[in-house]
């Protein structure tokens, strides 16, 4: 069984004018979010084993973020072809994931991020929780489980949604006991 965990990078600030779009950091919100996520990434035993990050400044900065709140990660790369990839080159970059790699987080930008975790679930699966569906906001967090033996099978539809978390849901508390339960 492989693991794929989705995260989109935190929310990034605008104040500043003279930056572009790949050299913006996080704001207020978004450095208060991923401390928030990776409390209870830690507390549902979330870590990986690679995780591929987009070399824009907001995603290494949500990395960043992550690490220091203790969330495990065995290695990490830096990618430039994963600021605003497609869905497509993102699938691709996953497909090309060592073997070892049973655990992938992979850290990037919408609307790529948004429709590949749309097309990685089977729509023949039931799920309890279609929020995704619409909306993948800032500091998202998404969970598929495929049922391969190497990221190279991994295709549009064959996964299955395990876990959706949003730093919003947290705050409200509108998750269930079943988010903190051992499936």
């Amino acid at each position: 069984m492989l693991n794929l965990l989705l995260m989109r990078h935190a929310k990034s600030s605008w104040s500043d004018t003279s930056l572009d779009d790949f050299h913006r950091p996080l704001n207020k919100r978004g450095r208060k979010a991923v401390p928030q996520m990776a409390r209870w990434m830690k507390h549902n035993g979330y870590g990986a084993d690679l995780a591929l990050i987009s070399s824009a400044q907001r995603t290494r900065s949500t990395f960043k973020l992550l690490k220091h709140a203790g969330v495990e990660v065995g290695a990490s790369r830096k990618l430039q072809r994963l600021y605003l990839a497609s869905s497509a080159e993102l699938l691709q970059i996953i497909r090309t994931s060592e073997a070892d790699v049973k655990t992938l987080l992979l850290i990037g930008h919408n609307p790529g991020l948004h429709i590949l975790l749309k097309s990685l679930i089977s729509a023949d699966e039931a799920v309890t929780d279609g929020s995704f569906y619409s909306k993948f906001p800032t500091s998202a967090f998404a969970h598929v489980t495929f049922n391969a033996a190497a990221w190279s099978d991994v295709a549009p539809s064959g996964g299955k949604l395990y876990r959706y978390m949003t730093p919003k849901r947290l705050s409200s508390q509108e998750y269930s006991l079943d988010d903190y339960l051992d499936r």
